[in-house]
């Protein structure tokens, strides 16, 4: 880390690639940028210290805060995100200009990018030309950039985006009241049209003809205030209801009653029929006089329909016998009114385990989960079903056993002819195994999606140094002395070299779910000795100091994968050493009570941070900051398929600093084979 000056504005650069950052130096050079100083840093934990002074950036004078921070997303410890995150959260970073500056196009980064605050993404060129010009546009805008105590990042502009910042929220003009003429009425009858819109209130006047039309008359009945407004109510009603004077016998009814009330047919304006629960109440003024109708229409079409087709299953008992009969994938029963069952079919015997007796008259809560329960979710599945006259989920359901099952679940409210509740119909079905396919489905596409993205990642790297270090050479190589040229081209070699060795750690890993795998009793022993045997040169070279406890056990599994997890875990035990510092690697096995061992590969090397436990398992993960090692992050994701494969597991115990302990966790031979392995 270089030591700053005050007189030019600072630019942070976070990246950890190290031909990226010799390529942007480049282009600072290329470009005759000198008013802008470039700082660089290796990752985004660097970031946070260097902004919040801690440590040797205390010191402001020779490392002032920078007027632009330049991000690269993916990073060691602290990634590019967790960087947005930290500057989101303390109130003096929330303002300060990030440019996020990746090869990533993908849309979900820049996306997750802008959420959290960076002012524009950049996506890194491929051409070092275009190098040299996103470098110039820096210093531009960094010397039209304020001063810090100024209030920095207000003259940024959109100079560097690829994708625009998301527009800011249109502000709505304010909407006047309009004065409209109104129909006498009721204090009542005005809260009634301004609020209820599932509802149809209108006017009528003596003879019938249309006097008022709220929202709700225009949602059913499709007709416009101008279009209806002095036309005769009768147009809402069917041709035969015409025939026989029906509209003008409900008026009569109403005047002679005081009120009418049916459930009928109407039509609406584009012909569709619906059915209406309708209330006609003559309106007389203060002589008692009859001065018109008020009349309101609630559309109950669904509530109509789910009626007929429960209607027709329960209207006789054969029928609803030989649904119980014949359908024996679904539990279908019948709940009172408060919940309680009342039928119980052979479908649910068979998928809840409880028989008849065991079952009838308690409340349906007993198939739910107590998280269920404790949210009171069981009743409010019967309201919405009484609301929307039905209710359809998929959930986790309990089963006698106390098992749980996941299930596709329909409650239907069921009325009777009077239009009162009677209760509901409940029909369940199993969907375990299609819920564990598809969750299995979408694991398998999500790891895919993210084993692609980063693949393009890493593959990118390489390919962009070699591209931005061959058109250095192109275009200078007469002003280059001959060692900077053979920089440049050992640059060009290296990143051909590390491309190639990638894609065959990637097709080694991909190969690993496609081979035919046959399990059998293998020593232990005697793959970590060929093991080691394969890798004597760098054992030599090293220095190395390996100790084995035999006896190692004999334990079931493939030997061609288990030499795989071997060669890569003692493989990355010899090169993940402290500096100075010989290998010293200590191979050793524990019996388990349950029959299984542990084999151990222990090293006394850089050890990993404890955040990274997990995510070094991941294909292209690594634990280390330094790009001295070589890797492509694919070995322990290798050593993680293969281990899985044999039906084992994998864990590392590990703190940094401190060396690191790989634990394989397999099914173990018995006690006569450890044994026989020892004396072997």
């Amino acid at each position: 880390m270089q030591k700053t000056s005050n007189l030019k504005p600072v630019v942070l650069y976070a990246e950890d690639e190290d031909d990226a950052r010799v390529l942007l130096t480049r282009a600072f050079l290329k470009g005759g940028v000198n008013a802008v100083e470039l700082v660089q840093v290796n990752d985004g934990s660097e970031v946070v210290r260097y902004l919040s002074g801690e440590g040797q950036y205390a010191d402001r004078t020779n490392f002032p805060l920078p007027h632009l921070l330049l991000l690269d997303l993916k990073m060691p410890r602290l990634s590019g995100f967790d960087v947005l995150e930290y500057l989101r959260k303390h109130p003096q970073f929330q303002t300060f200009p990030v440019v996020v500056f990746s090869f990533s196009d993908n849309e979900a980064d820049v996306k997750k990018a802008h959420d959290l605050g960076c002012h524009f993404y950049v996506i890194k060129p491929g051409v070092f030309g275009t190098l040299v010009e996103f470098v110039k546009a820096i210093e531009l805008e960094c010397l039209a950039a304020t001063r810090p105590e100024q209030g920095r990042g207000d003259s940024m502009i959109s100079r560097f985006a690829v994708l625009p910042k998301k527009a800011s929220p249109a502000s709505f003009p304010a909407v006047g009241n309009a004065s409209a003429p109104l129909v006498e009425s009721s204090e009542i009858f005005r809260l009634l049209v301004a609020q209820v819109k599932d509802y149809a209130i209108f006017m009528l006047s003596p003879e019938g003809r249309v006097l008022s039309w709220n929202e709700g008359a225009r949602r059913i009945k499709g007709y416009e205030p101008g279009e209806i407004i002095g036309k005769h109510f009768s147009t809402f009603y069917p041709q035969q209801d015409k025939e026989n004077d029906k509209p003008q016998f409900e008026l009569r009814m109403a005047k002679d009653m005081g009120r009418y009330e049916e459930e009928g047919w109407r039509v609406r304006k584009d012909g569709s029929r619906f059915w209406a629960n309708v209330i006609i109440t003559p309106m007389h003024g203060t002589d008692g006089k009859l001065i018109g109708f008020a009349k309101v229409t609630r559309d109950l079409t669904q509530r109509k329909l789910q009626e007929e087709s429960l209607q027709n299953l329960l209207d006789t008992e054969e029928r609803f016998r030989l649904l119980v009969d014949q359908v024996k994938d679904y539990a279908i029963f019948i709940l009172d009114a408060k919940g309680n069952v009342n039928t119980w079919n052979q479908g649910a015997r068979r998928l809840k385990g409880y028989t008849a007796d065991e079952v009838i008259g308690r409340h349906f809560s007993i198939f739910y989960t107590p998280e269920d329960i404790a949210r009171d979710h069981p009743a409010k599945e019967l309201s919405l079903a009484i609301r929307d006259g039905r209710y359809e989920e998929e959930g986790w359901r309990v089963k006698k056993d106390g098992s749980r099952m996941w299930a596709n679940v329909v409650i239907t409210a069921l009325w009777d002819k009077r239009g009162n509740l009677s209760g509901f119909a409940k029909v369940t079905r199993d969907l375990t195994e299609k819920k564990k396919e598809e969750d299995a489905l979408r694991q398998k596409t999500e790891e895919l999606e993210s084993f692609a993205h980063t693949l393009s990642h890493d593959l990118r790297a390489p390919l962009r140094s070699i591209a931005g270090f061959a058109q250095i050479l192109t275009t200078d190589m007469n002003q280059m002395s001959e060692q900077e040229r053979t920089t440049c081209a050992q640059k060009i070699f290296n990143a051909a070299q590390r491309m190639e060795i990638l894609i065959k750690d990637v097709l080694q890993l991909s190969e690993l779910s496609l081979a035919h795998l046959l399990l059998e009793p293998v020593s232990s022993e005697e793959v970590v000795e060929e093991c080691l045997s394969l890798l004597e040169s760098q054992v030599q070279k090293t220095k190395a100091r390996i100790e084995i406890k035999t006896p190692l056990p004999v334990i079931r599994a493939n030997r061609t994968l288990l030499i795989q997890v071997f060669l890569n875990l003692i493989s990355n035990a010899l090169k993940f050493t402290r500096k100075n510092h010989a290998p010293k690697i200590q191979i050793y096995a524990t019996r388990m009570q349950d029959g299984r061992c542990e084999i151990h590969v222990k090293d006394f090397g850089i050890g990993i941070p404890e955040p990274l436990h997990q995510s070094i398992f991941k294909p292209f993960e690594r634990g280390v900051v330094d790009s001295d090692i070589s890797g492509t992050g694919i070995g322990l994701a290798v050593v993680k398929k293969a281990v899985a494969r044999i039906g084992g597991t994998v864990a590392v115990q590990s703190q940094e600093g401190e060396g690191s302990d790989f634990i394989v966790t397999v099914a173990c031979e018995p006690a006569s084979s450890l044994v026989a392995a020892g004396e072997n």
